[in-house]
């Protein structure tokens, strides 16, 4: 009996010695596996009403401007007043993905082209149907009368006819170079090709058709009875129209004047062309940034920008309204109060500015003509005004929307992206002199915390309590870098993945937590590097990412250069993604009001940035939410999508509330836009 209860304390020691042994073997994968979980993207917040206008647009019967927002895949419905103001923005349709191009036939169906899918949808009496599918780079569409479809082929060098009955794809022009836009005329067709992607060449080309080219055409070669006329005295076109008030002459967007067109400074115009193209071309409108889609009307005609975000109209008689004037190229973004008061926002076009946006309402330009063409580089707030650093100027200024800048420091030599602590003092990059400055509030020099890397973009502050610790991003190394105080150096903190991007990463400090890093590669990736060292990829799309903030609780904002705004609520731990985002729909004001917005219904999540979980779309207000497949490879469609919505209102005096019931089945929404830029 001694013995059996000897050789049992043997074996209790052996085991416990074996437990302990396994335990302190497994100790770093168990806390590897208990690791902070990543943060789960929840509300998406849109900060403008329109985002991301790239080209598509079309004037409904009831005189409202529909337009198409590329990233978003939104189609939105501006309602305007007689001088052409906005009364109200509403999006009709979303879900869609590169839209690029819609068209209105007579009978009032609307057909929508995506770009990169290749498809062709048509709404009809408030349904949305697949129509065809199997193009390749649409660039434009066109409708010909007899219930047929013509679509340009940009990447594919063709104009091709779908016939509306059989749906089969037929070319008509081949070997054409980068076909933008093509106008079908009674006994001829007018297209417009960039030639090249080298922006310094265009052409346009009138060409007499056969009766029976609807019908089809010989294979290869232009159904034409005579020798085309062509004229290369434009440069990069883009869209075209026809001229209302002659119909044997069109007008022509293009992203640059001719070189043969003396005194205009290089940029956008329209030009008027006589389709006998034995003339220069008369110069309509100039100054345009990035000019897209035209639509002609009788007493004018609407121009879209695409690099300026805007909108106008411009009639006859040379008088330009601006209808809608969102982010051009913005480049800098400072929250008020956290964000609680509010948005500061810098862009670059058409001019240097700096507005505040409020639940949606652009501000006023707060910058006046004193700054000219020198981009705000670095941007703060405080309570009652801004701090902006100009790096070409070397200086630092304060200004608010009710006085004009006042200069608040020239200590920093080259002054880059500007951070504000909590006690009011600023901390500024300087990349010139490798060197991150502290100024007080009062613009006094404090200290001076230099680095060694030819490559630090991007730094942040994380404050507890009186303690600041110091992050920086150093795109040389890849690396995010914190500075010792008591050192006085940076040391290595965390790795980053290495990436392929001609665009510098952007990064902000979630404090006690990790880091959110948008990577700025092909496929607009935003990662989360958590403070245990382990990283994760939160979310996709995230293209051209300029700056970024946190609020200090729950939200991340990020600004792209490609026009958008957007806050997104982050949630940490085991909690699910919120249902709801924050509307985009602006009611409509009394003629004196700014546009202002209001709750309604809309997509749960339809985010600038995707993230990637499984996205619902509805159509709009009061519509019933349908989920959308989101495939992890690319995917196919294996069912035509149905969605049912309110038709455009007939006339003006009409309000209605459109509604919709989407039942596609592969209709993938967060699938990378690459070249996101048509025209560039």
């Amino acid at each position: 009996m001694l013995t059996s209860f000897f050789l049992l304390r043997c074996f209790d020691w052996r085991f416990a010695k074996t437990f302990t042994c396994l335990l302190v073997f497994l100790f770093p994968f168990l806390i590897m596996n208990a690791r902070a979980e990543a943060p789960v993207a929840g509300s998406v917040e849109s900060w403008t009403a329109l985002e991301d206008l790239t080209a598509g647009m079309v004037l409904a019967p009831d005189g409202s401007l529909l337009a198409l927002e590329n990233y978003s895949g939104e189609l939105s419905r501006l309602r305007l007043g007689p001088s052409h103001e906005i009364l109200s923005i509403e999006t009709v349709l979303t879900g869609l993905v590169d839209p690029i191009a819609i068209v209105r036939s007579e009978a009032g169906d609307l057909y929508i082209a995506e770009r990169e899918p290749g498809r062709i949808w048509l709404w009809r009496n408030g349904e949305l149907s697949l129509w065809a599918e199997g193009l390749e780079d649409i660039s434009s569409i066109r409708l010909d009368g007899e219930g047929n479809v013509w679509a340009a082929e940009m990447a594919a060098g063709e104009i091709s006819l779908i016939d509306g009955k059989k749906k089969k794809k037929e070319g008509k022009y081949k070997k054409l170079e980068y076909p933008s836009d093509f106008l079908l005329l009674e006994d001829r067709i007018v297209y417009i090709e960039m030639v090249d992607r080298s922006e310094k060449r265009g052409r346009i080309t009138v060409e007499d058709l056969e009766e029976d080219s609807n019908q089809g055409g010989n294979q290869g070669d232009p159904p034409g009875l005579a020798k085309p006329r062509t004229s290369e005295m434009l440069i990069n076109p883009t869209r075209l129209c026809l001229d209302p008030d002659d119909s044997e002459a069109v007008l022509v967007s293009v992203r640059n004047e001719s070189s043969n067109q003396a005194g205009l400074r290089a940029g956008g115009a329209v030009l008027r062309f006589d389709l006998a193209l034995e003339e220069e071309p008369e110069i309509v409108e100039s100054n345009l940034f990035g000019p897209t889609d035209l639509i002609a009307a009788d007493d004018g005609f609407y121009v879209m920008e695409e690099q300026a975000e805007k909108i106008s109209f411009v009639n006859w008689e040379n008088e330009k309204t601006v209808i809608w004037d969102g982010l051009g190229q913005p480049n800098r973004l400072a929250l008020v109060d956290g964000g609680a008061g509010g948005v500061l926002a810098a862009d670059q076009l058409p001019e240097v500015r700096l507005r505040r946006i409020i639940e949606q309402r652009i501000g006023e330009n707060w910058l006046g003509e004193d700054f000219g063409a020198d981009p705000v580089s670095g941007a703060a707030a405080g309570k009652d005004l801004a701090y902006l650093s100009f790096l070409s100027l070397g200086s630092i200024y304060t200004i608010s929307d009710e006085e004009p800048a006042e200069l608040f420091s020239e200590e920093v030599f080259a002054p880059n992206r500007i951070r504000r602590d909590g006690s009011g003092d600023l901390w500024i990059l300087d990349p010139l002199m490798k060197e991150i400055v502290r100024l007080s509030d009062r613009g006094d020099l404090k200290n001076r915390y230099p680095f060694i890397s030819n490559q630090m973009v991007n730094f942040d502050l994380e404050i507890e309590g009186e303690e600041v610790h110091l992050y920086g991003l150093d795109e040389q190394t890849s690396k995010i870098v914190k500075y010792d105080f008591g050192k006085s150096r940076f040391f290595q903190f965390r790795n980053l993945p290495n990436t392929k991007s001609d665009m510098n990463r952007c990064f902000v400090r979630v404090p006690s937590r990790g880091f959110f890093v948008a990577q700025n590669d092909e496929e607009g990736t935003m990662l989360w590097i958590d403070d245990d060292g382990s990283e994760s990829t939160i979310a996709r799309n995230a293209l051209d990412v300029v700056d970024m903030a946190w609020d200090g609780f729950e939200k991340l904002y990020v600004l792209s250069q490609r026009g958008w705004l957007r806050s997104t609520v982050m949630q940490f731990g085991d909690v699910k993604p919120a249902e709801t985002a924050t509307p985009i729909r602006i009611d409509t004001p009394t003629p004196t009001e700014t546009p202002t917005p209001t709750e309604t219904p809309t997509p749960s999540h339809t985010p600038t940035w995707t993230p990637t979980w499984t996205p619902e779309v509805i159509a709009s207000e009061t519509a019933t939410p349908v989920q959308i497949d989101t495939p992890t490879a690319t995917p196919t469609v294996t069912a035509t999508p149905t969605v049912t919505t309110t038709p455009i209102p007939p006339t003006a005096t009409e309000t209605p509330a459109p509604t919709a019931t989407p039942t596609p089945t592969a209709t993938q929404v967060d699938t990378a836009v690459g070249d996101w830029i048509l025209y560039e």
